[in-house]
């Protein structure tokens, strides 16, 4: 009976070490998931801000034969 008593005490605390792990790990990988979505929505607003606007160049035809 103790050897029972403690093969679960054994177990139940390998299982909550592996699930602090776990959700050390999840926690951490949302936040680094959360901090890439910010960088990218201020990264397409500065692209909106700073798009440089392409004017129409004027082209002129030079004939170069000479008639």
């Amino acid at each position: 009976m103790l050897y029972e008593i403690e093969a679960n005490t054994r177990s139940y605390t390998i299982n909550m070490i592996t699930t602090e792990k776990g959700n050390k790990r999840y926690a951490n990988g949302i936040r680094l998931a959360t901090i890439a979505l910010m960088m990218s929505i201020v990264l397409m607003m500065a692209n909106k801000f700073f798009i440089i606007e392409k004017a129409p160049t004027k082209v002129q035809v030079v004939n170069a034969v000479k008639l």
